[in-house]
């Protein structure tokens, strides 16, 4: 009863704004990412021929766990590539749409990708869903984000399979920058063919 209460007020918020809600993928979606320390390598050696396409590559570094038997926690930095455009499509569709991120990433992943695409916190505030609530690993459900109703919601995302193929869906074509680097946060499914 709560949840159909506050779904409620929202709706009528977003209404009253002329708003729908859109939920954001991000990996291949709206950004590209990959660990691979060779990129950090050549951008900081102006010399290396790759350095100028990496000239607007965002880092940042997480704390992570160890998936061995030992216990222990490492430093692993991440390489951030912004699909084009994609600023100017977050400022136009933030006009008219609510905007949240569900993504298969750890929520410190995600916020962290937040901040690279939306430093001042306008278009998502904290307004995201990582694997660490979805309580799935392998697919997702708009039910996560909205238990009542979902009428008002769209999605974009470079998979349609995590979705099941969704009537809300807009498949997007993935984003591939780093090259043989696929989705980081998806090894533990299938990679999809475009």
């Amino acid at each position: 009863d709560e949840a159909t209460k506050v779904e409620k007020l929202w709706t009528k918020s977003l209404v009253k704004q002329r708003k729908l809600i859109l939920v954001v993928d991000l990996d291949q979606t709206v950004i590209h990412a990959t660990v691979d320390p060779t990129i950090g390598e050549w951008m900081r050696n102006e010399q290396n021929p790759n350095y100028p396409s990496l000239k607007d590559v965002k880092s940042f570094t997480l704390d992570e766990e160890t998936k061995t038997p030992v216990y222990s926690i490492f430093k692993r930095t991440y390489f951030v590539k912004l699909r084009p455009g994609l600023q100017k499509f977050l400022d136009s569709v933030s006009q008219k749409y609510e905007l949240h991120i569900y993504t298969m990433g750890t929520r410190a992943y995600a916020k962290e990708i937040a901040r690279c695409i939306d430093p001042d916190g306008s278009i998502f505030a904290d307004r995201i869903l990582s694997r660490d609530e979805s309580g799935s690993i392998t697919s997702k459900s708009l039910e996560r984000l909205f238990p009542t109703d979902t009428s008002m919601v769209v999605i974009i995302d470079d998979r349609g399979d995590v979705w099941n193929w969704s009537d809300h869906l807009i498949k997007v074509v993935p984003y591939d920058f780093f090259v043989g680097i696929g989705d980081i946060n998806s090894n533990f499914l299938p990679r999809q063919k475009s």
